[in-house]
């Protein structure tokens, strides 16, 4: 997509994306909104195959998959288009 500014950046006061990636790292909220933006790119790109990063041995919560699991029931005809 693109990249993202750290608080601590003097462009992150003025970058949405910024507070929303950040926000998703702790909370939920956000996956609708990064599930349809991650269904357009799929569309707009028609990919080979979608997959994620799983989270580090470390982390107890996957913030992934609930939006790739999103993409996938709100756009099921991503799924079937992608797999073949």
């Amino acid at each position: 997509m693109e990249r993202y500014y750290d608080p601590g950046h003097h462009k992150f006061n003025i970058h949405q994306l910024s507070h929303r990636i950040l926000k998703s790292k702790k909370e939920n909220s956000q996956d609708e909104l990064f599930a349809n933006v991650l269904g357009g790119m799929i569309q707009f790109a028609s990919p080979d195959g979608v997959t994620r990063v799983p989270p580090r041995p470390s982390k107890e919560r996957d913030r992934l998959k609930p939006m790739v699991t999103l993409v996938f029931q709100v756009h099921l005809w991503l799924l079937i288009y992608v797999t073949h």
